[in-house]
């Protein structure tokens, strides 16, 4: 095995070995190589290898459970190769990066990573970037449910696979059968047992060969998950023992390997194969035991299952008592867990933004350097051409490209100024605006029709504010704006915004609504706080109805 004390001083080399223990199933030694590589790439002066190193980093900090950090690695690349055109690599980019924001809880910024990613494979044609964009969307659908429409994108990007060696191979039958694993499961709920009988059938057809391609690889990694899903697709067929060898073998292996994820999810599959099974008294102690572990590991969703799953069988027990403990801890997490994601998609906002911010000052600070140049040959024509294109990044760093409005960089340093400056015997408000059902514009309409729409509104909500108020677009159909003065006129602010663009005429015959979330920023309350209050209202605007504002002051 390689180790981290070799002297790998070459750029070639950090990258090769980095490569070399991703495909062992080694990934906290290849991360550790791939970050060693991109800030030695970074110093070199060589972005196209800073940006394939960090996607590198990504892949395998997503399989280590570092999904934040794996989301910023991703993003950094991805805004790299956007400054240099390189667009099937930036594909590549978005669909690391939206694993990770599924991982966080973050569907709508991964689902609009996806969008984009594929927008850019069909435009390029590409049948690799078509087969990944295809295989991660169907993930991303599978996350949130939707089975059906997930089991549609992962068989288009099946055939794709054709051609791309047996990691792609092995990535669309597992997700293929982890799909119909996570169908089954669905409709054991419902009580449809053709259909569960179907998904096993349908599961148990891909599994095996899943399986057989990561032993022939010698990648234990991918060989634990393959078991785990055959073991739960056998445990929903009835064979309660296959499932028992099949998780045993896949929990030694994660043990053995220190895949704590892995390991986890095999000790929870164990509960739920004795729930399949009706033996609920070693569900219930399995289960228990197994949530101290998922408190230390920081795995809420899991957690979240187990309460939820200990409430049920305590129920069916008639045990009252344990299974409101259970039911009330369910919906403590639930909560915390909203308020996480929100914090989560904050804090990153930030990092991205920050990132994107210094990749745009490290170009201008280039462009200056030859300016200077220029200057002292007296080449003025070219001197022209780099005023302009300065004069030009000065403006992207600041405005979207779309809506004419600010944008999310320039709004996090301005509402922080703002936030300093705010006079004693006042307050700053910050008010997050989200366009309802958005997606569904898209969908029926197109881009080209949702593009109108958010310009549209954009110019809207420009107008609708008070002159001193800051405007900007924070993202897809999130608009944040920024008011300093009193409670009375932000909220009369934020209530004029909604009835007006509910009254407004729009493209398409089109009836479009907004919701918002209105929060009072405290005096030395952090950006990321603000953002975070704001969001958490705006949330309770989309679960109370939409089309409404909700306040938090």
């Amino acid at each position: 095995m390689l180790g981290l004390d070799r002297n790998l001083d070459g750029l070639e080399d950090l990258a090769a070995a980095s490569e070399a223990a991703r495909l062992r199933g080694n990934y906290t030694e290849g991360a550790a190589l791939a970050r060693q590589a991109a800030d030695l790439a970074e110093r070199q002066g060589k972005p196209a290898m800073q940006a394939e190193m960090l996607r590198l980093l990504a892949n395998q900090l997503l399989r280590t459970g570092d999904n934040e950090p794996a989301v910023t690695a991703a993003g950094q690349a991805a805004e790299i190769e956007t400054g240099l055109g390189q667009e099937a690599h930036r594909a590549r980019s978005l669909t690391i990066q939206a694993m990770g924001y599924l991982e966080l809880g973050l569907a709508e910024e991964a689902l609009q990573a996806l969008s984009t990613s594929l927008d850019i494979a069909q435009r390029l044609r590409d049948p690799d970037l078509l087969f990944w964009s295809y295989n991660r969307i169907g993930n991303a659908k599978s996350h949130l449910g939707k089975f059906g429409e997930a089991r549609d994108f992962l068989r288009r990007a099946l055939p794709l696979s054709a051609g791309l060696g047996s990691e792609a191979k092995f990535c669309i039958l597992n997700n293929l059968a982890d799909n119909a694993a996570n169908l089954a499961a669905q409709a054991h709920i419902d009580g449809d047992a053709a259909l569960v009988a179907d998904a096993v059938a349908f599961g148990l057809n891909y599994v095996l060969d899943a399986i057989e391609l990561a032993r022939a690889a010698g990648h234990p990694f991918r060989e634990a998950i393959g078991l785990g899903n055959q073991a739960m697709l056998l445990a929903y067929s009835g064979d309660e023992q296959g499932a028992l060898r099949a998780n045993t073998r896949s929990h030694a292996i994660a043990a053995q390997k220190g895949y704590r994820s892995l390991e986890l999810d095999a000790a929870f599959n164990l509960a739920r194969i004795a729930m399949l099974a009706n033996d609920l008294p070693a569900a219930a102690a399995r289960l228990e035991s197994l949530i101290p572990d998922l408190m230390a590991s920081n795995e809420a969703r899991m957690l979240l299952q187990c309460h939820r799953l200990l409430s049920d069988i305590y129920q069916r027990a008639g045990q009252a008592d344990a299974a409101l403990v259970h039911f009330k801890a369910f919906h403590h997490l639930e909560s915390s867990t909203r308020s996480t994601v929100a914090e989560t998609r904050s804090r990153l906002v930030t990092t991205m933004t920050e990132l994107g911010a210094a990749l745009i000052e490290a170009e201008r600070a280039n462009l200056e350097i030859r300016l200077h140049q220029m200057q002292l040959a007296e080449l003025e024509t070219e001197r022209q051409e780099l005023l302009l294109r300065t004069s030009d990044l000065d403006r992207k760093a600041h405005e979207d490209d779309l809506t004419g409005l600010k944008n999310r960089r320039y709004a996090l340093g301005a509402l922080a100024e703002r936030i300093v400056a705010c006079p004693p015997d006042q307050a700053v408000f910050v008010a997050i605006a989200d366009a309802d059902h958005f997606k569904s514009i898209n969908d029926r309409l197109g881009h080209t029709a949702g593009d109108e729409v958010l310009q549209a509104l954009a110019h809207l909500l420009a107008d609708q504010a008070g002159p001193g108020d800051l405007v900007a677009r924070l993202g897809g159909e999130e608009f944040l704006i920024a008011m300093t003065g009193t409670a009375e006129r932000a909220i009369e602010t934020c209530r004029g915004l909604v009835t007006k663009v509910s009254g407004a005429r729009w493209p398409y015959g089109l009836h479009v609504t907004i919701s918002v979330g209105l929060a009072r920023v405290a005096p030395n309350e952090t950006v990321n706080a603000a953002i975070g209050h704001a969001d958490g209202a705006l949330y309770r605007s989309k679960s109370g109805g939409r089309n409404r504002l909700t306040i938090d002051i």
